[in-house]
């Protein structure tokens, strides 16, 4: 037999409901020994399968040497046990035995002359019937009648339960201890684009509005900043309504605005009526669009930030066109990408036997190539020398796809990346009718956000580029000295698409939507557009 079979057999033996203690007993020992168990596992395993619960939990409680020990109390047990049921059993009535609950019944003996003879023999019977066969009432322990049926009506006292006393109930103590209970008072949930912030150093009460094309400010607070106000008389339209004005413009200011300790200007306030707005002052789009402001929505509010790039404006014109519109003409832009010397601590592999004199050699070597050299997002380069372009297959209709589901953290996740793309120019907002579906790879403890273009893949035309050969490329190498490998820092990225490519390139997130300006990890041609 099979030692799994034995152990399957070991564990399904329990004991039958009218099957002896010595029989099971012995069975479960003899399973046990096929199976080289000592006495603690032996122990466990017939205890486990006994039928009673009681037996079990006694056999527990007992301190046993060896298998004679747990049979004597086994024994013991189901002896006693036998002996107190047999003492205490049951005995059930005869059904056959119907007790009368009926109406009582007179027996009336025929008169004769003796009539105190009759009566008595009557009300004997009476007594008689009634001492056996009715019912008795336990409100005044008389019988003929049952409590629900007894003239004796007991009146019972109000009684309180938490004194104890009698004559009220118990929300009416005068002894019920009061509690004044002092509510909170509920908490109105501010506006997620309320800030505050300063104008000119007076502070004030910010609403951020990405969809007003001015920045607004109430009369009252203009006039505490103490700035010059230069009157005009003009009236701003809202949505709905172009015959009737929704409100009318008195002046205007200029000065800087701090929000979030981010500083930008000076851009022009409109002065309105107070009654026209609830928050001193609205900040619209002609501060927001400041390149030294970063706004973004996260977990339901407004975020602000400083721009890490500053990019400089060098020769400058203004235009003014029919006295109304100022159009900015720059003429060169210096981004101003600041890149640290490098050391040796940059490098993850260091050849140990290099002395320190070539160690400064390598080191001053890679700074002089330090553009070379990217260590962040905002240091990788882009080449000018091609654009990658997508064929699609004639007739093919746009890649429209639903956001994959996600937990709150990788959510979270996705929408820092996206973040990041978005600063350095990697993604730009889209209107394109494409939208692929993106995922969350976790590389050890990063994070690399995928974009699933394979429903795009499969109406892209294909080129068909032959592979190197593994064999070839040795046989040309066999006569080298120095071996270089060369590795692109996020290499997908450092080649420039087609505007029409950008557009196919379309993802949406559970929070976002972008479109790549350099080729991403995953398309099609990516290899062939590399390898050109």
């Amino acid at each position: 037999m099979l030692v799994s079979d034995c152990w399957d057999a070991l564990k399904n033996r329990i004991q039958g409901k009218e099957e002896p203690v010595m029989k099971y007993f012995q069975e479960k020992v003899r399973w046990c020994r096929e199976l080289s168990l000592g006495f603690s596992e032996t122990r466990d395993y017939v205890i486990r399968g006994l039928n009673k619960w009681e037996l079990a939990q006694y056999a527990l409680g007992r301190d046993h040497k060896d298998l004679d020990d747990l049979l004597h109390d086994l024994l013991d047990w189901t002896r006693m046990y036998t002996v107190r049921g047999e003492q205490t059993r049951y005995v059930k009535p005869d059904k056959d035995v119907k007790k009368d609950f009926g109406p009582r019944s007179y027996k009336f003996v025929p008169k004769s002359n003796d009539d105190a003879g009759a009566k008595a023999t009557e009300t004997a019977d009476i007594a008689g019937g009634s001492s056996e066969h009715e019912p008795s009432c336990w409100k005044c322990h008389k019988v003929g009648h049952v409590p629900k049926d007894c003239p004796v009506k007991h009146k019972s006292a109000v009684k309180c339960y938490s004194c104890q006393g009698e004559g009220h109930f118990a929300r009416q103590c005068p002894k019920r201890r009061t509690t004044n209970s002092v509510a909170e008072p509920k908490k109105i949930a501010s506006h997620p684009y309320e800030k505050c912030g300063t104008v000119n150093g007076q502070s004030v009460k910010v609403l951020i509005d990405t969809g007003s094309h001015y920045s607004l400010i109430k009369t009252s607070i203009a006039e505490k900043c103490r700035l010059p106000i230069t009157e005009i008389n003009t009236s701003l339209y809202g949505i709905g309504d172009v015959n009737n004005p929704s409100v009318t413009i008195s002046g205007r200011i200029v000065s800087t605005i701090v929000v979030d300790e981010v500083e930008a200007g000076p851009v022009q306030l409109l002065i309105v009526p107070d009654n026209a707005q609830q928050s001193d002052v609205i900040v619209g789009r002609n501060w927001l669009d400041d390149p030294a402001v970063l706004y973004w929505k996260e977990d339901g509010q407004m975020k602000l930030a400083k721009s890490k790039d500053q990019i400089g404006i060098r020769d400058t014109t203004a235009t003014s066109v029919d006295g109304h519109i100022d159009v900015l003409q720059v003429i060169a832009l210096d981004s101003g990408v600041d890149r640290r010397p490098l050391t040796i601590d940059d490098f993850k592999y260091v050849n140990a036997e290099v002395t320190p004199n070539e160690q400064r050699s390598l080191i001053d070597l890679v700074n002089e190539y330090r553009d070379c050299f990217a260590l962040n997002l905002k240091e990788l380069g882009c080449t000018s020398l091609t654009k990658m372009e997508l064929h699609e297959v004639e007739g093919s209709a746009p890649v429209v796809c639903r956001p994959y589901k996600t937990t709150a953290t990788d959510r979270e996740a996705i929408a820092e990346i996206v973040r990041d793309w978005k600063e350095h120019g990697i993604v730009v907002e889209t209107e394109s009718q494409y939208a692929s579906p993106v995922i969350l790879v976790k590389q050890g403890d990063k994070n690399r956000l995928c974009v699933d273009y394979r429903q795009l893949n499969k109406q892209v035309k294909r080129h068909n580029f032959p592979l190197p050969d593994m064999h070839e490329q040795v046989e040309a190498l066999a006569t080298g000295k120095y071996f270089v490998q060369l590795d692109l820092a996020t290499g997908y990225l450092q080649l420039p698409l087609t505007e029409d490519a950008q557009e196919k390139t379309a993802f949406v997130t559970p929070d976002d939507t972008g479109q790549f300006t350099r080729m991403p990890f995953g398309l099609a041609e990516h290899l062939e557009s590399l390898r050109d």
